[in-house]
């Protein structure tokens, strides 16, 4: 018994993640499955929660949506389903949990890894997103070789850095929707608020810049009293409220586009009469996502 149990467990290491006992294909409608990244000795579980549609081709797009501050991804997976049943898209939102990734800086502003001869200086729990993708990919048995990606408020600060940090990641589109602060493109800014001590050089922010990103505000997020609005000093001097930071960081993009001589492939687009909600902001970013 001792043995057979060995054996199994040996069996779930793949490419040094240990997977979920879950290995068969991922079944229609919401479910989830466990997954752990391995960072050194570390190992950290991550939930993912899931929507297969009913109908779903070989090379379905697939959608990763980053949850809040709240680390509620079974609302967020909940309140995309209808989106992804719709488009016939596999639908994935992992679970960084506090538990497993407290504070912001084990998330939404992840800390660089210490920079020496390896590359890979990205945070670590980037990687977590490439590694899931290839997990679904092979259970639901699909050709798709790229992902969509989307996040809301601690989210959308997850994703505009990832883009930052990863430019070559397999992201056909991001979305970043209402963001609370940002990391500038601003090498005079030291991080998280700007890209000094990042790691991030003139090449590899060229190469951001390069990515299909979309800047997404709602309109009516523009309250400077808003309870879990970020009134720090460096979130401070990026703009009064949500709506002025997002698009301080846009032109933040411009100058440095143009300072660099290298297109600009950011978008910046505004929701009427959204404010701080991720259910009012996900339809017009399900259209710019899944179009």
């Amino acid at each position: 018994m001792r043995i057979l149990l060995s054996s199994w467990l040996v069996g779930l290491f793949i490419h040094g993640q240990l997977l979920a006992a879950e290995t068969g294909p991922l079944a229609p409608g919401a479910g989830q499955f466990l997954f752990s990244q391995r960072e050194g000795a570390a190992e950290r579980s991550i939930k993912v929660w899931t929507y297969r549609p009913k109908q779903m081709a070989a090379d379905a797009p697939v959608l990763f949506v980053m949850h809040g501050v709240q680390r509620d991804a079974e609302r967020y997976r909940d309140e995309w389903q209808r989106y992804a049943e719709r488009e016939a898209a596999l639908l994935l939102v992992p679970e960084f949990s506090a538990a497993s990734f407290p504070g912001s800086a084990n998330y939404s502003s992840a800390k660089p890894k210490a920079q020496g001869a390896d590359e890979d200086f990205a945070p670590a729990v980037y990687t977590a997103i490439e590694n899931i993708f290839d997990r679904a990919v092979g259970s639901a048995t699909l050709t798709t070789t790229e992902y969509r990606l989307y996040g809301h408020s601690a989210g959308a600060q997850f994703v505009h850095r990832f883009v930052m940090f990863n430019p070559r990641a397999r992201v056909k589109i991001a979305v970043a929707a209402n963001a609370g602060w940002y990391m500038m493109p601003d090498f005079d800014a030291r991080f998280p608020y700007g890209l000094k001590g990042s790691g991030i050089d003139a090449a590899r922010l060229k190469e951001a810049l390069a990515k299909k990103l979309v800047v997404l505000l709602g309109e009516k997020d523009h309250d400077p009293a808003h309870p879990s609005l970020n009134r720090g000093a460096g979130p401070m001097r990026q703009g009064r409220q949500r709506f002025e930071r997002g698009e301080n960081f846009f032109q933040a993009a411009s100058r440095a586009a143009a300072k660099l001589q290298t297109p600009l492939h950011w978008e910046l687009r505004t929701v009427p009469d959204a404010d701080h909600d991720n259910a009012k902001m996900a339809e017009p970013a399900a259209r710019l996502l899944l179009r």
